[in-house]
Protein backbone atom coordinates (compact mmCIF):
# COMPACT_ATOMS: atom_id res chain seq x y z
CA UNK A 1 0.00 0.00 0.00
CA UNK A 2 1.48 3.21 -0.52
CA UNK A 3 -0.45 6.43 0.78
CA UNK A 4 0.88 9.13 -1.90
CA UNK A 5 -1.14 6.66 -4.64
CA UNK A 6 -4.71 7.59 -2.76
CA UNK A 7 -5.68 11.35 -3.16
CA UNK A 8 -6.25 13.46 0.25
CA UNK A 9 -4.90 10.42 2.78
CA UNK A 10 -1.69 11.87 3.12
CA UNK A 11 -2.04 14.22 6.55
CA UNK A 12 -5.30 12.63 6.86
CA UNK A 13 -7.30 10.83 9.74
CA UNK A 14 -6.21 7.50 7.40
CA UNK A 15 -3.02 8.56 7.58
CA UNK A 16 -3.09 8.45 11.03
CA UNK A 17 -4.71 5.30 11.25
CA UNK A 18 -2.04 3.14 9.16
CA UNK A 19 1.07 5.22 10.84
CA UNK A 20 -0.66 4.03 14.00
CA UNK A 21 -1.34 0.74 13.81
CA UNK A 22 1.67 -0.07 12.15
CA UNK A 23 4.10 1.42 15.09
CA UNK A 24 1.41 -1.08 17.33
CA UNK A 25 1.97 -3.65 15.51
CA UNK A 26 5.88 -3.11 15.11
CA UNK A 27 7.02 -1.78 18.18
CA UNK A 28 10.70 -1.69 17.95
CA UNK A 29 10.76 0.20 14.35
CA UNK A 30 11.57 2.97 15.45
CA UNK A 31 12.17 2.49 19.20
CA UNK A 32 9.11 4.40 20.84
CA UNK A 33 8.70 4.17 24.71
CA UNK A 34 6.30 2.05 26.73
CA UNK A 35 4.55 5.45 27.48
CA UNK A 36 4.65 6.78 23.92
CA UNK A 37 3.06 3.51 22.86
CA UNK A 38 0.34 3.13 25.80
CA UNK A 39 -0.56 6.84 24.25
CA UNK A 40 -0.92 5.92 20.75
CA UNK A 41 -2.82 3.03 21.85
CA UNK A 42 -5.15 5.66 23.76
CA UNK A 43 -5.23 7.83 20.64
CA UNK A 44 -6.11 5.51 18.72
CA UNK A 45 -8.75 4.18 20.50
CA UNK A 46 -10.52 7.71 21.26
CA UNK A 47 -10.52 8.55 17.65
CA UNK A 48 -11.82 5.49 16.64
CA UNK A 49 -14.49 6.03 18.94
CA UNK A 50 -15.10 9.19 17.90
CA UNK A 51 -14.05 11.01 21.86
CA UNK A 52 -11.45 12.37 19.95
CA UNK A 53 -10.72 14.47 16.87
CA UNK A 54 -7.50 14.31 14.35
CA UNK A 55 -7.59 18.21 14.72
CA UNK A 56 -7.93 18.00 18.59
CA UNK A 57 -5.34 15.34 18.65
CA UNK A 58 -2.61 17.15 16.81
CA UNK A 59 -3.04 20.49 19.10
CA UNK A 60 -2.19 18.21 22.14
CA UNK A 61 0.87 17.71 20.98
CA UNK A 62 4.13 19.61 20.95
CA UNK A 63 4.21 22.72 17.94
CA UNK A 64 5.36 21.47 14.54
CA UNK A 65 9.18 20.76 14.44
CA UNK A 66 11.28 23.47 12.35
CA UNK A 67 12.27 20.84 9.20
CA UNK A 68 12.34 20.70 5.84
CA UNK A 69 9.65 19.21 4.27
CA UNK A 70 10.04 18.51 0.45
CA UNK A 71 10.39 18.38 -2.00
CA UNK A 72 12.96 15.31 -2.43
CA UNK A 73 15.28 13.88 -5.03
CA UNK A 74 14.43 10.40 -4.14
CA UNK A 75 11.48 9.32 -1.64
CA UNK A 76 9.89 5.86 -0.36
CA UNK A 77 8.10 5.57 -3.72
CA UNK A 78 11.13 5.23 -5.84
CA UNK A 79 12.19 2.69 -2.91
CA UNK A 80 9.03 0.33 -3.39
CA UNK A 81 9.90 0.21 -6.96
CA UNK A 82 13.08 -2.07 -6.09
CA UNK A 83 14.22 -5.79 -6.83
CA UNK A 84 15.73 -7.63 -4.55
CA UNK A 85 18.91 -6.80 -6.76
CA UNK A 86 18.16 -3.45 -6.95
CA UNK A 87 17.27 -2.17 -3.31
CA UNK A 88 20.74 -2.44 -1.51
CA UNK A 89 21.39 0.49 -4.67
CA UNK A 90 18.69 2.66 -4.23
CA UNK A 91 17.90 2.71 -0.34
CA UNK A 92 21.38 4.04 -0.27
CA UNK A 93 20.48 6.33 -3.02
CA UNK A 94 17.46 7.69 -0.85
CA UNK A 95 19.21 7.84 2.24
CA UNK A 96 22.13 10.39 0.49
CA UNK A 97 19.20 12.33 -1.21
CA UNK A 98 18.01 13.01 2.18
CA UNK A 99 21.54 13.75 3.76
CA UNK A 100 22.27 16.09 0.75
CA UNK A 101 18.53 17.88 1.26
CA UNK A 102 19.12 18.44 4.31
CA UNK A 103 22.83 19.29 4.27
CA UNK A 104 22.22 21.93 1.71
CA UNK A 105 19.34 23.66 4.73
CA UNK A 106 20.88 26.12 6.34
CA UNK A 107 23.06 25.09 9.71
CA UNK A 108 20.31 24.13 12.68
CA UNK A 109 22.03 24.80 16.32
CA UNK A 110 21.91 21.02 17.16
CA UNK A 111 23.85 20.17 14.07
CA UNK A 112 26.90 19.96 16.14
CA UNK A 113 25.96 17.22 18.89
CA UNK A 114 26.99 14.03 18.04
CA UNK A 115 25.56 10.85 16.29
CA UNK A 116 23.62 8.58 18.32
CA UNK A 117 23.55 5.16 17.41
Amino acid sequence: MLEATFPGAAGSILHFYAVAAYNLQHPDSIGLTAKALQSLRHNLADVLDGKLSLELLRRQGEPPVDWYRGPWKVNVVDVLTATAASYPDLVEDWARGVRGTLDAQHKRPDDDRPSVC
